[in-house]
């Protein structure tokens, strides 16, 4: 009985954690959202690097580099 109850137990904790709140303010996210749909490749590095120096600590810092990265790599 107790793999079972341990079984249920780190389930209840999965769907706590997926019910969690985001990370990000709605202003970081729509921030990110246009770093991600700018075509323009020099806009897109001006606001990830804007970003990035306006947020530093973000959670979405990772995802704003990666687009700055894909943008050097295809240059």
């Amino acid at each position: 009985m107790a793999p079972l109850q341990s079984l249920l137990l780190v389930a209840g904790l999965a769907i706590a954690q997926a019910q969690e709140a985001p990370k990000y303010t709605a202003e970081e996210y729509k921030a990110y959202q246009a770093v991600t749909a700018e075509v323009d490749p020099a806009k897109k590095v001006d606001l990830a690097v804007a970003f990035i120096k306006e947020r530093p600590e973000s959670t979405l810092r990772q995802h704003v580099v990666a687009a700055y990265q894909g943008v050097m790599n295809d240059l």
